[in-house]
């Protein structure tokens, strides 16, 4: 187990949405997320209160949602051959689904599609167990192509499609989940029609969303203290406190999970299976050749009789010297104590034994970039502070603590190659706003407007890219909103754009040089009096 380094890295705050007359209730929010394309932002207020409008349009309206809501979701892909606009998937006080379409106009239209009440939610759960009497809570886990995923209670898992407008939600499954310790379930992650469940204790445990079977189970703590005694860079154990965020990578290599005093540890999940295959629920068994061959032969063939061990799992060898069996039985010893390597090689994956996810072909040329053992980090932030927002992939982490009123919120970013950690502490109020089908997104919404937070990317290195892979009228519009003055384009820019005959970049680079091409008003009235000067003296 391996601890990261903790140092502060540059960052750059981008503005890419102007100031709009709802930003100002940034304290408010809850939680933030952009529709899929970033048209229309919705945001659910501490109080309950869901409003939607659209940042870049300052004159239009927003249209607040009727009642009171504890969670809400937008939909990431669309039904294919169905128009209109967004459809928004919202969590209702007493427990009950509603979905509802978005249109973007002149005007925003709200138009509610159907809906599905908490006494049809229960019903489902009553018919696995018929103890059940009321549902406590509803959270949305996922809303893609009209089927989402719901969690009941924390324990039952429903997957709902919504059809046609006018018929009601169809149940395809539901299935209770059930953690394989005794404590509780803190926090429920989908990713690629997995569900990963997080226990305050450290365990992770796999289950399938279609029938809740469980896959697998990782076990952080044992993981952790796992380490070769002979590396130098191993110290003890940390001690953790309750776990309460979790995320996997969308390739399912690498798992990131934080707790509540700020400490977050990383896993290459290959990796961890290699170690523990017995971890791994859901292998599938080693296939062997039928018994019987396929084509008739000889009964009394050599060849027949390899074919017949061979599916008897033996090694067929005309060799019976005593060096042969030694041989043969030396080799069956250095498998049986290496089952790791045996069972799982080093290139394949853990997410190609799930068999739910063959159609999808997970690639194994993708590897985590965690250390093998395990990596920790104690994160800079406020004490009052609380992880509100993580995103993972194979290469890095970033996560995002917010205090209350959203006063004091600090973006970190992991690398989990190099283990540095970047900090970007935001001036003033600040919400971390997701967007739809993204997941490296950094988004912050203040009072004065949508900011893109970006690390290791000066301004001058920004504007040179957008220059070289935009457009000079894209990079007018980044220095107009962040009220940068002219900034110095480079030469090569400048080659570029003569090249492709781009007058704009032509036009926008002259501009920047402006000062230098084109002296000040006062530098010349300057060189005149003190030629007049010299004249007179």
């Amino acid at each position: 187990m391996l601890e990261a380094q903790r140092t502060d890295g540059g960052s750059t705050e981008v503005c890419v949405i102007p100031e709009n007359r709802q930003c100002g209730e940034v304290a408010d929010i809850r939680r933030a997320e952009f529709a899929p394309g970033g048209s229309l932002l919705g945001c659910l207020g501490v109080s309950g209160r869901l409003v939607l409008w659209d940042p870049a349009d300052r004159e239009a309206p927003p249209a607040a949602v009727d009642g009171c809501y504890t969670d809400f979701s937008w939909e990431e892909a669309a039904v294919p051959g169905r128009g209109g606009g967004f459809r928004l998937l919202v969590v209702g006080a007493p427990c009950e689904l509603k979905l509802l379409e978005v249109e973007a106009s002149t005007f925003l239209s709200l138009h509610r599609v159907r809906e599905c009440p908490s006494d049809q939610l229960l019903e489902a759960v009553r018919e696995r167990d018929s103890s059940v009497s009321e549902l406590q809570s509803v959270r949305v886990l996922s809303f893609a192509a009209g089927l989402c995923c719901v969690l009941l209670d924390c324990d039952w898992l429903l997957q709902l499609r919504w059809q046609r407008a006018g018929e009601e939600a169809q149940t395809l499954s539901c299935c209770r989940v059930q953690l394989t310790d005794r404590h509780d379930a803190v926090h429920h992650s989908v990713c690629r029609e997995t569900l990963f469940v997080l226990s305050s204790s450290g365990l992770i445990s796999v289950f399938s969303i279609s029938d809740g079977s469980l896959l697998a189970s990782v076990d952080l703590p044992a993981y952790l203290s796992s380490g070769p005694a002979d590396n130098d860079l191993v110290s003890s154990p940390p001690s953790f406190s309750s776990f309460c965020l979790l995320q996997v990578s969308a390739d399912l290599s690498t798992a990131v999970a934080v707790d509540r005093s700020h400490t977050a540890v990383a896993v290459d999940l290959d990796h961890y299976f290699r170690m523990y295959p017995d971890h791994l629920l859901c292998g599938a068994p080693p296939s062997r050749p039928p018994l019987r061959p396929q084509q008739p032969g000889d009964q009394d063939s050599l060849s027949r009789s390899n074919c017949s061990l061979l599916a008897l799992g033996s090694i067929f060898s005309t060799d019976r010297s005593w060096e042969a069996r030694l041989a043969s039985m030396y080799s069956r010893a250095q498998q049986a104590e290496a089952p790791s390597s045996s069972t799982r090689t080093a290139g394949t994956s853990w997410s190609s034994s799930l068999l739910h996810l063959e159609s999808q072909q997970a690639s194994s040329s993708v590897h985590s970039r965690a250390p093998h053992g395990g990596v920790t980090v104690t994160f800079s932030a406020p004490e009052s502070s609380a992880p509100s927002l993580l995103t993972v992939s194979e290469f890095s982490a970033q996560l995002t603590f917010v205090t209350p009123g959203n006063t004091q919120t600090t973006v970190a970013l992991w690398d989990l190659e190099s283990g540095s950690v970047s900090y970007h502490r935001a001036e003033g109020e600040a919400a971390p706003v997701q967007l739809c089908g993204e997941r490296q997104h950094r988004l912050l919404l203040k009072s004065s407007g949508v900011f893109l937070v970006l690390f290791s990317v000066s301004q001058q290195d920004l504007l040179s890219r957008l220059m070289l892979f935009g457009s000079a009228a894209t990079v007018d519009a980044v220095c107009h909103l962040n009220s940068w003055g002219r900034c110095s384009i480079p030469i090569h820019a400048l080659q570029a754009g003569l090249k492709n005959r781009q007058l704009d970049t032509v036009d926008f680079y002259l501009k920047s040089k402006e000062n230098i091409l084109n002296p000040a008003a006062e530098q010349l009235a300057a060189c005149t009096l003190s030629l007049s000067e010299r004249t007179y003296t």
